[in-house]
């Protein structure tokens, strides 16, 4: 009775491997498709955030410099980036339509300010990164600003008082 059921246990057996042949196969033909796809993401991603983080410090090192000299010329390696001296009363900056938009678009005003408040350095600066064609291809495009206070240049107050003059009038 015994020698009978090992027989039976041995065919049971056997259908059970015989019916998980082809498994590892359809799980592969599954799973690849989505591992190619993360793998392609996290690609994309670590890309995208280092191309950012470098252009970024690009941005903070040409506006420390370019601020250093008191924003007079634009540094060396600088050219890829907009350098330019701005002023914290800009009506690019400010919400539209309100007494203050106004009161910046006044010339009187903006030079009151620069002489008050001094001027910055802007650097802003874009770029993109190509998606992998798993994404979508195509392309992705980042900003990066940073401003800092540009260093005063030491002048004498008839040399303050005269840049006061021509930066309230235009005369000069």
């Amino acid at each position: 009775m015994g020698t009978s059921r090992i027989p039976k246990l041995r065919r049971s057996l056997r259908r059970l491997l015989r019916s998980t042949r082809g498994a590892v196969f359809a799980e592969v033909v599954v799973m690849l498709p989505f591992f190619i796809i993360v793998w392609a993401g996290v690609i994309f991603v670590h890309n995208y955030f280092s191309g950012r983080i470098r252009l970024g410090a690009k941005a903070k090192s040409c506006a420390w410099q370019y601020s250093n000299n008191g924003c007079r010329e634009t540094p060396a390696g600088c050219d890829a980036l907009s350098v330019r001296a701005g002023s914290d009363l800009e009506t690019s900056d400010l919400p539209e339509g309100g007494a203050l938009s106004s009161l910046a678009s006044n010339p009187i005003m903006q030079a009151a300010s620069r002489i008050v408040l001094g001027s910055n350095a802007d650097v802003s600066g874009s770029d993109s990164v190509q998606r992998p064609g798993p994404l979508g291809n195509g392309s992705m495009s980042f900003n990066v600003r940073n401003t800092v206070m540009c260093n005063e240049i030491p002048r004498t107050p008839g040399q303050l008082a005269h840049d006061a003059f021509c930066g309230m009038t235009n005369l000069c």
